[in-house]
């Protein structure tokens, strides 16, 4: 996906970071759609809501591990475009709407869709078309020698990309299903199921496309889709509610989902504060913010296990 996402960038001189926060992004988040669809139709809504925001502290925790693996100098020091400041300031305003609703104990609804969710979904929505503006008021073309040749047809690029995404979408589904069976089965907690095993397994694509960018050395799709996921993992609230028939899903936050907001909200600022300083020191392999953001996410999953 990351792969056909590349030639399509080059073809359609659609901008990376737009095509990473929203295709890419959605494509790799399709088995947090089938998980939420799932989970809140079996009325599980401590599932739906922890495998939603458990994922975004964890998928940016993959950037950590491409730091570390796949390039010599702090991975923020390649990732240079103001397009990337931009989408991660939207995604900790998407995050700061999730705090809001659980801070005023409100559940206002609209049959049984919460307001709130309503109100998110259309912020990414605008957030989404904000992006593509700035990427489109601020795009360079590529000269002609260095743009990759590809002889396959913009509906081809596109018939793939979407074939390996329906793929992943129909894997997710199962993952939720068996996912509700091990927290019962084992009487592991459904917050601490969805948290940690069942956001890492549904991030596995992430993995695979934000490594695969890095490889490619296209650095912006690589953060434009993780920050695109995260801030896609906010908005999916909105499906949740869709089939999460006892009332506004936001109703039922706790302590713990809010505490994974926070730690999201934490370690999406050290990035962009490292992609504004664009130090190329490292310590262990690793730029100095993928070291604190690595340290962060270790103690706070200690704490929510605990």
């Amino acid at each position: 996906m990351a792969f056909y996402a590349d030639l399509l960038s080059h073809k359609t001189e659609m901008g990376a970071a737009f095509l990473g926060a929203l295709f890419v992004g959605a494509m790799t988040s399709l088995p947090e759609v089938a998980t939420t669809i799932s989970a809140a139709w079996m009325k599980n809504a401590s599932l739906t809501i922890n495998n939603l925001f458990g994922g975004i502290p964890l998928q940016t925790v993959i950037l950590v591990f491409a730091d570390i693996l796949l390039v010599k100098e702090a991975l923020t020091s390649r990732a240079t475009k103001s397009i990337l400041i931009l989408n991660g300031v939207l995604l900790i305003v998407l995050l700061s709407l999730i705090i809001l609703p659980y801070s005023l104990g409100t559940t206002a609804a609209f049959f049984h869709i919460g307001i709130w969710s309503l109100v998110i979904f259309l912020v990414y929505c605008l957030m989404l078309y904000v992006v593509h503006q700035f990427e489109k008021r601020n795009h360079i073309p590529l000269p002609p020698e260095k743009k990759k040749k590809v002889k396959l047809s913009n509906a081809q690029l596109w018939g793939i990309f979407f074939f390996y995404g329906f793929m992943v979408f129909v894997a997710g589904w199962f993952i939720a299903v068996i996912a509700d069976v091990i927290s019962i089965q084992y009487q592991i907690k459904s917050s601490v199921v969805g948290a940690t095993g069942l956001a890492l397994v549904t991030s596995l694509p992430e993995i695979a496309t934000t490594f695969a960018a890095i490889r490619l050395r296209a650095y912006t799709l690589a953060f434009a889709n993780i920050f695109g996921s995260n801030a896609l993992m906010v908005a999916l609230v909105f499906l949740g509610d869709g089939f999460y028939r006892e009332g506004p899903i936001l109703a039922t936050l706790g302590k713990e989902e809010i505490f994974l907001v926070g730690l999201g909200i934490l370690m999406t600022s050290i990035y962009l504060l490292g992609m504004l300083r664009k130090s190329k020191k490292t310590i262990f392999r690793m730029g100095y913010d993928s070291f604190l953001i690595l340290i962060i996410y270790i103690a706070g999953l200690a704490f929510l296990l605990r």
